[in-house]
């Protein structure tokens, strides 16, 4: 009989079974360990799989993202069986038990059958999440009764010479690969890094991609990570609405956040399905409208208008704080504030820039904008 633990990348059929030969079996980012896990959140000795007494037991080696056995992390030897789900930081895998080595034998997948600039991209991107080649932007949310700067949502680039820098271009090649999760926690975890940088009692708004919503575990453990890097940073997490599963996943989510002291907003609000019904049963700390709905906001018709205004009556009773985001011109921000929007973001108001420009010697205070 021979161990082996089974992978699947999330947006494949495939799987991949490494046999767990010779016994103990260590795992880890060094590179000649019998099991090499290439991500940037994997320790360089993560976790080893022992035998004693008949069984296997999983044993965490100190890794600074964990190791978990269904679902929950492990601090001592763990005893194992068959069918049980292992984690090595977000990295799922299956524990088997195979009767030859014939039975771990698996159909080569075809190349060919994957576009050629694919195997290339998911290629230099594994390069850059193992190397963390990226970078945290800032971009003010400015308050529109007094211009204060309110926080700074975090915008990631990427730093690779051979994938866009474009955000959203990353992410969709990353979720074409199964690693859109693992992106997008290396996107958040270098704007925490940077945001010592900014003025004191900042707020971050982080993003998340959608996808990660159908693992709130995985994402709420790199919270809870993030929290212990950061314990007194003031945090908002961004959720869009195609990642939204279901109220009763919603309010979970917002309990689990209210418990690491984040806020959460829904992000372009208003356009796609517009779930005005998860904003009232589960209503968040921040609503962002978005920049479809803002753009040439100055020029809308009185019915547009009037839709606007009305949801944001809404927004207001629910102590919602209203965001408008895309804001580009003197006219629009007018507008947004005859609206009775809260806040506003673009680049009438400020462009993304590292966190440096805006200055740790400086006070949300002195970031105000001339309105």
């Amino acid at each position: 009989m021979i161990w082996y633990l089974e992978s699947r990348a999330p947006e494949s059929r495939l799987t991949t079974r490494a046999p767990l030969q010779p016994l103990p079996f260590r795992i880890g980012r060094r590179w000649d360990l019998p099991l090499v896990l290439s991500s940037p959140l994997i320790s360089w000795e993560h976790a080893e799989i022992v035998p004693e007494g008949g069984v296997l037991t999983l044993q965490d080696l100190g890794s600074t993202n964990g190791t978990f056995v269904n679902g929950r992390r492990i601090t001592a030897p763990t005893p194992l069986a068959e069918g049980d789900v292992l984690h090595f930081a977000v990295l799922e895998f299956r524990l088997g038990l195979a009767a030859s080595p014939s039975d771990l034998r698996q159909n080569t997948a075809r190349l060919s059958a994957l576009p050629k600039t694919l195997v290339e991209q998911s290629a230099h991107l594994s390069e850059m999440i193992r190397s963390r080649a990226t970078e945290a932007l800032f971009q003010p949310i400015v308050g529109l009764r007094d211009g204060k700067v309110l926080g700074f949502e975090a915008l990631g680039r990427g730093c690779h010479e051979r994938l866009p820098r474009n955000p959203a271009e990353l992410l969709e090649i990353a979720q074409r690969v199964g690693v859109a999760a693992e992106l997008s926690h290396l996107l958040r975890s270098r704007a925490i890094e940077a945001a010592p940088q900014l003025p004191p009692e900042t707020r971050v708004f982080a993003n998340t991609h959608p996808v990660e919503l159908q693992r709130p575990d995985l994402l709420l453990r790199h919270l809870r990570e993030l929290r212990e890097q950061a314990p007194h940073l003031a945090m908002t997490l961004e959720v869009h609405e195609k990642g939204i599963a279901g109220l009763s996943a919603l309010g979970s989510l917002r309990t689990s956040l209210r418990e690491l002291d984040i806020q959460l907003a829904y992000d372009d609000f208003g356009v796609g399905q517009s779930r005005l019904l998860e904003l009232a049963e589960v209503p968040p700390d921040v609503l962002k409208f978005d920049a479809a709905l803002i753009r040439d906001i100055d020029k809308a018709t009185p019915s547009r208008l009037a839709v606007l205004s009305s949801m944001l009556r809404v927004a207001a009773d629910l102590g919602i704080t209203s965001v408008a985001e895309g804001v580009e011109t003197s006219t629009a921000l007018e507008t947004c504030r005859g609206l009775g929007f809260d806040a506003a973001q673009g680049y009438f108001l400020g462009v993304p820039a590292p966190a440096s420009v805006f200055g740790v010697g400086l006070s949300l205070d002195d970031t105000a904008v001339s309105l």
